[in-house]
């Protein structure tokens, strides 16, 4: 949906197009009333002035001009006339009020600003930083937003809806702190560089304690700095977030909860084809591996085209494990030359999200026109929250059978608060079944803290996938039909030992091997349980089975 403007803006707006509808009618107003005083004041005495000098009198009467008919003797104005002399006063002074307010605006609003508490200051006023704005806006929430170039063209609207502007280098502390960050609640940098939000981060925590969020969109970035960045002597954190990560999941979890509906989907498994650039390919790769685990034991399948030998080696060498839960055909040519209208397969969804928001609407709709017969969804992800994207969403009401649109930062940002997971508090609750699982079999076991705040991002962002994936094990549930409880309880176990078998392998991990199937070791990232869930132990399998079963609102087992 289009990110609409926030109310305290629309407001504001609205005040100011008020104020100044009333000076203009107001003064509309007033000369008509001089232009009348004029003409009753010499009907009175009998004098003459032909209408152009009359309108003419009127404008000096407007501007603040005072004097009388003079003849032999003076003639006094009449009522209407002198109304009108001292409404054109008042209404100058609010003129020149009204003026010295649009002059002096931005010192005003510092002055206000520097009594506000507990803002978001937000560096970067791209596409990101403009809709991550607009989102807070409309929250009620007090924005700084901190932009290097006074000519982006985002920056007037913003002001206009209540955000406060600071034109300068997020890098240096001193543009930082005049965006009030030492009375900031948290810090968001979504410039184009992640590197620059990773030391713009770096530099507020270092003198200030509130929150910073690095807007990272490299998963090498990632990888590397989630256990390597260093707390800075005021005790804030930076926690490391990708828009298109988050964006590629909810898209992904989405989609599987309505797939999951259907029984042949559940039996056969996903077929997937994804045509995107490279970065945001990987990011819906390892969303796809994670949330299209939906029929037990059956890998899905993705078809990946437009893409060229480096991509298909560094994705396996980074991920080597990832055939164990999904199979993977790399394609150099585009999607209708690896799944032709007349061939024989057709995917069950199908992902645009090229380099280009022009380029993924004109595959997208070539793609539907000629497969509209095989039931695929067909799915474009833009970029843009311009009238691109909304042009797109009104072309797309008009098609009974049309491509799903969808933006990337609006997948990307929480259906409440933009910056937090609407899936904490159950995942929360899920790491504190497992740690009392834990404790009852050893009643010294330490491995995790119990409070979801004193966690590592790695074990939080685990629960969360949990969690997630639940969403789509109860649509299986719900749309179970005929099938049997216990075979469809089954089922499910299975996926979610695929599921949690993915999230190790796209985190890096790989198996024991057949020489030490024990092996586990966590430095190396080897875990002896990413073997199949046949092979696993009955305790085990409890572990997959019982979460689900309370997820579901049924009575937990014992081994």
């Amino acid at each position: 949906m289009p990110f609409p403007h926030s109310a305290h803006g629309e407001q504001a707006v609205k005040r100011k197009r008020l104020e100044w509808i009333f000076l203009i009618t107001a003064g509309v107003f007033l000369y008509i009333l001089a232009v009348y005083g004029w003409w009753a004041t010499i009907k009175a005495n009998g004098g003459h002035l032909d209408w152009l000098e009359i309108l003419h009198n009127g404008l000096e009467t407007l501007v603040g001009k005072e004097f009388v008919l003079i003849d032999h003797p003076p003639i006094p104005p009449s009522q209407a006339l002198s109304i009108a002399g001292l409404g054109a006063k008042l209404l100058l002074g609010l003129a020149l009020i009204k003026g010295a307010l649009v002059a002096f605006h931005s010192r005003i609003e510092n002055f206000k600003f520097g009594k506000v508490k507990g803002h978001t200051i937000l560096c970067g006023a791209g596409e990101r930083g403009d809709a991550l704005a607009r989102r807070l806006l409309e929250r009620g929430e007090k924005v700084a937003l901190v932009e290097i170039d006074s000519d982006n063209s985002h920056l007037g609207e913003l002001r206009s809806l209540g955000a406060h502007v600071v034109v300068g280098n997020a890098m240096d502390i001193a543009t930082l702190q005049d965006a009030g960050l030492s009375r900031a609640r948290s810090l968001v940098a979504v410039t184009t560089k992640d590197q620059s939000n990773l030391a713009i981060c770096r530099e507020a925590t270092t003198h200030a304690g509130c929150p910073a969020r690095a807007g990272v969109e490299s998963f090498e970035m990632r990888s590397y700095f989630k256990d390597n960045i260093p707390v800075a002597k005021t005790g804030a954190s930076i926690a490391l977030v990708s828009f298109q990560c988050r964006a590629a999941r909810q898209l992904l979890l989405e989609l599987a909860t309505e797939m999951v509906k259907d029984k042949a989907i559940r039996d056969k498994g996903v077929h997937l084809l994804v045509e995107a650039d490279d970065v945001f390919r990987e990011e819906i790769l390892r969303a796809a591996a994670l949330m299209l685990q939906i029929s037990g034991d059956v890998r899905p399948r993705f078809d990946v085209t437009r893409v060229g030998s480096d991509d298909k080696d560094r994705f396996e060498t980074r991920f080597p494990e990832s055939r164990i839960v999904v199979d993977i055909r790399w394609h150099e040519t585009h999607a209708e030359a690896v799944l032709p209208e007349h061939g024989e397969h057709h995917p069950d969804v199908a992902i645009f999200a090229l380099e280009s928001d022009v380029l993924t609407l004109e595959a997208a709709e070539r793609f539907r026109i000629r497969h509209k017969t095989s039931g695929s969804r067909i799915v474009a992800c833009l970029r843009s929250t311009s009238e691109l994207y909304r042009l797109a969403l009104a072309t797309r009401k008009n098609q009974k059978e049309g491509i799903l649109i969808k933006n990337l930062f609006g997948l990307g940002f929480g259906s409440d608060d933009p910056l937090d997971y609407a899936l904490d508090k159950e995942a929360a609750q899920l790491h504190l079944d497992y740690c009392r699982i834990a404790k009852s079999s050893d009643p010294k076991w330490n491995k995790y803290p119990e409070e979801w705040e004193k966690l590592d991002e790695l074990t939080r962002d685990s629960n969360r996938l949990q969690a997630a994936h639940h969403i789509v094990k109860r649509a299986a549930w719900a749309s179970k039909g005929t099938d049997h409880d216990e075979v469809l309880l089954i089922h499910l176990a299975r996926s979610e030992h695929m599921r949690w078998m993915a999230e190790k392998a796209m985190d890096g991990w790989r198996g024991p091997g057949a020489e030490n199937p024990e092996r586990r070791e966590d430095k190396l990232r080897i875990h002896n349980l990413l073997v199949p869930y046949d092979a696993l132990s009955l305790i085990e399998k409890d572990k997959d089975l019982n979460p689900i079963l309370k997820a579901l609102g049924l009575p937990e087992r014992k081994s």
